[in-house]
């Protein structure tokens, strides 16, 4: 009976323990496929981000740059697990890097971060970091931080407040001819946010 016993409890614990590790192993791998659409979004993002502070076509999808093919594919090659697909996965996985290192580089580690925030819907957060981004001496990195300002409010469901700063981002963007056309812009930008939540299995607005 004392073998017996033991042997029951010593076949509990391996179930608990197998249980416990596939728990980790699941949630492992929801986490990261989150992170892998999380950092899709915030390149594809960046890229509309950047066409609207350097210019460029916003709801162009060529202008979300090399991230956003990249970290759909490696995800996909994650999943067929072959080694033809792992070699494809890390050569797309440094591309996303680079990506990301130069988007970060354009646009300052405020408005960076603050990306990185509006795609995940903390929006306060977001608040914050454009808010410190737009007193940064450099001129881009300023109109990043006015730009995120602008998404994040207009994310907020305040409209109008958005529409408020538009004047301050025509004085301070020589590209801007008038309100009129950076609200078209904001709009523009507004849209492609919810394609991009969407399409890499966010939800599309944070409301």
């Amino acid at each position: 009976m004392t073998i017996i016993r033991g042997y029951n409890a010593c076949l509990g614990l391996l179930v608990v323990l197998t249980l416990t590790v596939a728990g980790c192993s699941t949630e492992s791998r929801q986490g990261a496929a989150q992170g892998a659409a999380t950092g899709a979004a915030v390149g594809a993002v960046g890229g509309v981000v950047t066409a609207l502070v350097f210019g460029g076509d916003v709801g162009n999808a060529a202008a979300r740059g090399a991230v956003w093919g990249g970290s759909t594919g490696a995800v996909s090659g994650g999943i067929q697990g072959a080694e033809v697909a792992d070699k494809k996965r890390a050569a797309e996985e440094k591309k996303k890097a680079d990506e990301l290192a130069k988007l970060r580089k354009d646009i300052g580690d405020d408005a960076y971060l603050g990306l990185e925030a509006l795609v995940d819907c903390k929006l306060p957060v977001s608040l914050a970091y454009a808010e410190t981004a737009k007193g940064n001496n450099k001129a881009n990195y300023a109109l990043a931080g006015y730009w995120l300002e602008v998404l994040t409010i207009t994310e907020q469901g305040r409209r109008d407040d958005a529409l408020a700063i538009l004047p301050q981002l025509v004085k301070k963007d020589k590209k801007l001819s008038s309100t009129d056309s950076a609200r078209g812009l904001m709009d523009e930008a507004i849209v492609e946010l919810g394609d991009i939540r969407q399409e890499v299995g966010l939800s599309r607005s944070c409301g």
